[in-house]
């Protein structure tokens, strides 16, 4: 008989999660940052509505080697596939008829702390160059106020060496920031 044990199905599952946390970590890593209590997903529909002319959309800071209308292009395309179903649009400039008291900003590597109603109320921080990893920091406004947030961090060199999966960050950073359900107390 062999003295050797078999491992349980308990170190079989943790094995498991362990890999799957470590593969995670090539996408990058999405916390949600704040959800304002009156936040509610039809209101993206609202505010970024194609018809009207789409949701505003400032981007600060660039983390690649890509020229920025490439960048802004990316960002809008991830976000507004994280809304499938809401058919927004983002922006670059206010059009007339669209609806000034919404935006969405995002920063990359900001250079110092920055918080969600910093972002909606313009005070941005200047942006640095990445380091070892790239940082995103994104807030949905309305008047001057979060609705939501997100912080994303990526290794910098995943950004630049596979742009597939910085557009995965990308996206998971607009689904955490466009929160398909209302907050539930």
């Amino acid at each position: 008989m062999s003295s050797r044990r078999r491992p349980s199905i308990a170190s079989a599952v943790l094995l498991l999660a362990v890999l799957g946390l470590a593969a995670c970590d090539d996408y990058g890593r999405v916390t949600e940052t704040s959800r304002n209590s009156t936040y509610r997903p039809e209101e993206l529909a609202f505010a970024g509505s194609p018809e009207d002319g789409g949701l505003l959309t400032l981007i600060h800071g660039n983390p690649t080697d890509e020229p920025r209308a490439v960048l802004t292009g990316r960002v809008h395309d991830a976000f507004e596939r994280a809304a499938p179903a809401r058919n927004i649009r983002l922006t670059q400039t206010v059009q007339k008829g669209e609806r000034g008291d919404y935006r969405v900003v995002v920063v990359f590597d900001p250079a110092a702390p920055v918080l969600d109603a910093d972002l909606c109320t313009g005070r941005v921080p200047q942006t640095r160059i990445p380091g070892d990893e790239v940082s995103v920091r994104a807030a949905f406004c309305r008047d001057g106020a979060p609705l939501s947030g997100a912080l994303g961090v990526m290794d910098a060199d995943l950004v630049r060496d596979h742009p597939d999966r910085f557009d995965r960050f990308l996206r998971d950073v607009g689904t955490t920031l466009f929160p398909a359900e209302e907050q539930r107390n």
